[in-house]
């Protein structure tokens, strides 16, 4: 009797735990502090006048409307009223870690996105170690401090830009090729603890690297389209975007993060709406996939699959701009200049 007394103590614990962990799994959702928020974005002070110079030197690129069949149609824009593309097209979600490397993971996400979507065939996992590592070579001591995806576009397809990748290394390898080691990531039932590496390894010349550069496996980049150089500030900004995502799949864009940045994110969808009159912490890059009907973007973020809804959330339309906030006479006005939003066509080197 005592046997089967415990024994169904021992199934009742079990399931207790089971319902737990799905519990976790589904609702409880990553919150990070402020502290570790700062530590994965983008906290230099902008320049505003050198970011309007750079947004009027670049040609913003008008995408074709794609055809669409059974789906229902906005009568102003002619674009669906929502959209959002298939996962089976996403690069899977990533985990950047305690690096500002947001940029880097935005690019190479988008990359592969693009041209699952465009190939119709499954997104191959990249690495954005490479890009960091080239970069901490050429321009800084801190890879881990903040950056562009207009700039590793740019370096990437030999465009006009302040600096080049090394020939051997302007592609994106896999990840399975040269992992992320910018930032541990102790793999946990939430994924929450990824600490920046003082010391990590040296990939950018070809005494130091471990990759094989006679037979390169990853992606070319052979195109920079260029959708907005402002973000999404006007309706013909948020048109053109959609568009851009239903051509092909998924485009780079950056959006400030302020202190209300997870006012709201008990309730699934979280949805952002960035909120002027709290601290401005900097800003963030991520890719958009798609779009509601009430006028947001869905964004995929590269903070692991359980921050948020699987690594993805809801950003109110024309957030994604470069902020600068002033006060004249205690009134908070802003300024949106230099916030490019970016989509590629790439090859595959086999």
């Amino acid at each position: 009797m005592i046997t089967l007394l415990y024994s169904n103590l021992f199934s009742f614990l079990v399931i207790l735990t089971i319902a737990f962990i799905v519990w976790v799994l589904i609702f409880k959702k990553i919150k990070l502090t402020p502290e570790q928020i700062k530590k994965r974005i983008n906290t230099k002070k902008q320049d505003p006048e050198k970011d309007k110079k750079q947004a009027q030197e670049i040609k913003e690129v008008i995408i074709e409307t794609p055809t669409t069949e059974d789906i229902e149609l906005n009568p102003k824009t002619g674009l669906p009223l929502n959209y959002k593309t298939l996962r089976s097209y996403l690069h899977p979600v990533t985990n950047q870690g305690e690096c500002s490397s947001c940029t880097a993971f935005a690019t190479i996400q988008a990359i592969s996105t693009n041209y699952a979507f465009e190939n119709d065939t499954t997104p191959e996992t990249l690495s954005p170690m490479l890009l960091l590592s080239c970069r901490h070579k050429e321009l800084s001591d801190d890879v881990c401090e903040g950056y562009r995806s207009i700039w590793w576009l740019e370096a990437l397809t030999g465009k006009k830009g302040f600096w080049k990748l090394p020939e051997a290394f302007s592609y994106i390898p896999l990840l399975e090729d040269l992992p992320y080691t910018y930032a541990d990531c102790i793999k946990n039932i939430r994924e929450t603890t990824c600490i920046k590496k003082d010391n990590p390894s040296k990939t950018c010349t070809k005494e130091e690297t471990t990759l094989d550069l006679d037979n390169r496996r990853g992606y070319k980049v052979k195109e920079m389209i260029t959708v907005s150089t402002i973000g999404d500030p006007t309706p013909h900004h948020i048109n053109n975007i959609q568009k851009a995502i239903m051509r092909y799949g998924a485009v780079t864009a950056g959006f400030p993060i302020f202190e209300n940045f997870y006012l709201d994110s008990s309730v699934p969808p979280y949805k952002y709406t960035p909120d002027i009159n709290t601290e401005y912490y900097g800003g963030h890059a991520i890719i958009l996939v798609g779009w509601t009907t009430e006028g947001y973007w869905w964004v995929q973020n590269s903070w692991g699959s359980y921050e948020h809804n699987n690594g993805h959330f809801l950003m109110k339309w024309g957030s994604l701009m470069n902020v600068y906030t002033k006060r004249d006479n205690d009134e908070i006005y802003t300024d949106y200049y230099f916030s490019p939003v970016l989509a590629t066509v790439s090859e595959k080197l086999h």
